[in-house]
């Protein structure tokens, strides 16, 4: 918990000085209210990232990234509160396929018995903490999807960035400084502070927060609104495939270099089928009816006349 939240901090107070650098103009004319719908979309994005971060110690990132994806299969079910209207059938039956997936990729359900697949002999000791952490973590991430799609009808959305950012990096300040108090006499304090003297530590963290925080938020904050909710965690479904493809060849390349005994992974069976289970659910939970289809399509000019 202590190195997710003094990363977390480090790496978006890093973020937010390259942001404040490569885009000044973003923060020219930021009212309180900007600053303050960017801190919700930064705590729930925060209190997400914080299990993500402290998960990882347990499971491997590709698993991982499956289970992040179902904010996906969360995000049309929230949507129901803001629209006050029951899901489709078909959402349902995403939402089956993808938690079926689950199962497989965490190892539940294993090959054998009559019907293909049964039930694991350990099932209730293979959902690890970890497992829970992270589909918390995707329920959260569920949330920030909304969030920035209620939020950019009312400003744009670009400028809920800094506001997300600053939140984001106070949220893992005190949970640091929170950890550090509750556990007296430590070496938790000296410990990480010396990180910040360690070449690979930085210059990773600085990739991190350039390419993964700065760029990649920006884009998410400025784009997401010309599309649904919906059709934004659909596009979202292709993160775990991503984060599969990096983790098979990226660790065996990059920890070498900066000391780390981190092999690359390779993907079994149970990744494989559980994890494309969770991206069909995924994809048939957001299967638009025909009228999204037809209002996807419509020009600006025939929403405004609309």
């Amino acid at each position: 918990m202590l190195g997710a939240a003094f990363y977390m901090s480090v790496r978006f107070a890093i973020a937010l000085a390259l942001l404040a650098v490569v885009m000044p103009g973003l923060f020219r004319g930021l009212t309180r209210e900007h600053w303050r719908l960017g801190a919700y979309v930064g705590l729930s994005f925060a209190a997400g990232s914080i299990l993500q971060i402290v998960a990882l110690n347990e499971i491997p990132a590709s698993r991982s990234s499956f289970l992040t994806s179902l904010a996906v299969v969360f995000t049309p079910l929230l949507m129901v509160t803001v629209e006050r209207r029951w899901p489709r059938r078909v959402v349902l039956a995403g939402v089956a396929l993808a938690l079926a997936g689950t199962a497989i990729l965490t190892g539940i359900v294993e090959l054998g018995g009559r019907f293909g697949v049964r039930i694991a002999g350990e099932a209730a000791t293979r959902w690890q903490v970890g497992d829970t952490l992270t589909t918390i973590a995707a329920f959260l991430f569920a949330v920030q999807i909304i969030q920035i799609d209620l939020f950019s009808r009312r400003m744009s959305p670009a400028q809920l960035t800094p506001g997300m950012f600053v939140a984001t990096m106070s949220f893992g300040v005190v949970a640091f400084a929170a950890g550090v108090l509750a556990m007296p006499g430590s070496a938790a304090l000296p410990a990480r502070f010396a990180l910040l003297q360690d070449g690979p530590f930085v210059t990773l963290t600085v990739v991190t927060s350039l390419l993964c925080t700065v760029a990649a938020f920006y884009l998410m904050n400025k784009y997401q609104p010309f599309v649904t909710p919906a059709d934004a965690a659909l596009i979202y479904t292709l993160e775990p495939i991503f984060a599969t493809f990096w983790a098979m060849w990226l660790p065996g390349l990059i920890s070498p270099l900066v000391g780390l005994d981190y092999p690359s992974e390779e993907p079994g069976w149970q990744l494989t089928a559980g994890g494309l289970l969770v991206v069909i659910g995924n994809v048939l939970a957001l299967w638009p009816t025909t009228g999204q289809r037809m209002s996807s399509t419509m020009s600006d000019d025939e929403r405004q006349s609309c």
